[in-house]
């Protein structure tokens, strides 16, 4: 996913409205975090649908790594 992002101009506007849409906040805060490495601002705009809770940015992977305190993840994962 981070790849694909980094590769393709985004209308920040759309994400925005599906995020809202899905109603997972987990979803919304690994989309929020993956748009921001890749030079989105949408963290504003994603703020009233997060939570206080940690989760993994890949719960696939150990729960050990790094936590960014702003999207509230775990980052367990390297982006390249």
């Amino acid at each position: 996913v981070f790849e694909a992002l980094k590769n393709m101009k985004i209308d920040e506007n759309k994400v925005v409205e599906y995020a809202k849409k899905i109603k997972s906040i987990v979803t919304v805060k690994r989309l929020g975090y993956l748009l921001e490495k890749t030079g989105y601002d949408t963290y504003n705009r994603f703020k009233p649908m997060l939570n206080r809770r940690i989760d993994p940015l890949n719960p696939a992977f150990s729960k050990k790594g790094q936590t960014d305190k702003k999207w509230r993840l775990l980052i367990n994962e390297g982006l390249t």
